[in-house]
């Protein structure tokens, strides 16, 4: 699997997150977290509630630039936009592991 597929999975989480669709946000998580994701203060848990405070406050997520890229790894960054467009503190990165049906979030930042 490439890298540009772990960028739109990537993607797809942060949009996912931003328009509240949980479902579709946790099929870009790790299987392991998805497992656990209805679990009161889980990982998974305590992603969903800090990436949605984000989003309810108008942030967006864009691409910045791939970081690491391992067999099975790779760390991305994405800038955090406010409601008017403008790149709120620095980059946050995301963390990717390839799975057996594809990239999935590792560890997200917000």
């Amino acid at each position: 699997m490439s890298v540009e597929e772990a960028v739109r999975v990537a993607e797809a989480h942060y949009r996912a997150i931003v328009e509240g669709d949980r479902e579709a946000w946790l099929r870009t998580l790790a299987l392991v977290y998805r497992e656990r994701a209805d679990v009161r203060g889980s990982s998974a848990d305590f992603w969903w509630r800090a990436g949605r405070r984000m989003a309810e406050k108008g942030v967006t997520y864009v691409f910045d630039r791939v970081d690491r890229v391992e067999e099975d790894y790779v760390k991305l960054f994405f800038r955090r936009l406010d409601a008017d467009g403008r790149q709120l503190g620095m980059p946050v990165p995301i963390h990717l592991r390839l799975e057996k049906d594809g990239w999935r979030v590792e560890q997200p930042s917000y």
